[in-house]
């Protein structure tokens, strides 16, 4: 809790509530009190209840996403990494699905996972060597180069 802050509303409110009367100058900063009894009831109370409010916890267990929090956790915990779950449920990347038949394939070992950027590197380099040699790139190299955009294109995101 935020002493200053809960003083400024607190005399915020009390000005209103008292029909303008200022009690600002009434407040003793070294034990954090007001002069004036009856103010001073009121600002205790009124701390009392600020307190209470920021230091409310759950009453029973609570999930959020993978987590679970324990009885007794403060609800701005909990209120927090529900926040931070959205946000990073909101920006994480969907990984492609993979159907019934392409997994049989993957765990029989026709198909292969190969990271795009590495696909991409490959690509690369037989670019870098059709530079070099472009007679040894025509015969052997169009091909394999050929198939790895065509994975690639294969993968990327189509256009709606």
């Amino acid at each position: 809790m935020d002493i200053q802050k809960e003083r400024e509303a607190f005399e915020s409110w009390w000005e209103g509530f008292h029909n303008g009367r200022q009690i600002a100058c009434d407040y003793i900063e070294e034990d954090n009190s007001y002069s004036v009894g009856y103010a001073n009831a009121q600002w205790v109370a009124w701390q009392a209840k600020a307190q209470a409010v920021h230091e409310q916890v759950l009453d029973a267990p609570a999930c959020v996403g993978g987590g679970t929090f324990q009885k007794g956790v403060k609800w701005s915990t909990v209120i927090a990494a529900a926040q931070r779950h959205f946000k990073y449920t909101q920006n994480a990347k969907k990984a492609p699905s993979l159907d019934i038949d392409q997994v049989k394939k993957l765990v029989s070992g026709d198909f292969v996972l190969v990271p795009k950027e590495r696909l991409a590197k490959a690509v690369d380099g037989i670019e870098e060597l059709f530079e070099e040699d472009s007679l040894l790139a025509l015969g052997e190299l169009l091909p394999i180069q050929q198939d790895l955009k065509a994975m690639i294109e294969a993968q990327e995101p189509a256009d709606d």
